[in-house]
């Protein structure tokens, strides 16, 4: 497992995130903070238990795109076995437009 996930954003307040992926508890699809409303353009990190996420606002690609960046995050969670940074990497035509971090 990476020890750090990023995630480049179009967000111009935020750019490009970089997450410690030892406090993330649950990606999930849809805006957690809204009882899992909008799967299909969101996506929450949970982090420490629940006590903190970062919302991510997804815009192009499927119709699924939050479930998508949500499925693309883990991967990139685990794909890097003792390796220090992972990129999520976007599919064609995917861009997250917003974040939210409480």
């Amino acid at each position: 497992m990476a020890k750090f996930i990023t995630i480049a954003t179009a967000d111009a307040q935020r750019g490009t995130l970089l997450i410690n992926t030892e406090n993330i508890f649950i990606v999930a699809s849809g805006d957690e903070s809204a009882g899992g409303a909008d799967a299909a353009t969101e996506c929450t990190i949970f982090q420490n238990g629940l006590t903190s996420q970062i919302t991510l606002k997804t815009a192009g690609g499927a119709n699924n795109t939050g479930t998508l960046v949500a499925e693309q995050i883990r991967k990139a969670i685990t794909a890097n076995p003792g390796g220090q940074v992972a990129a999520v990497r976007m599919l064609d035509g995917m861009s997250i437009t917003d974040t939210v971090i409480a």
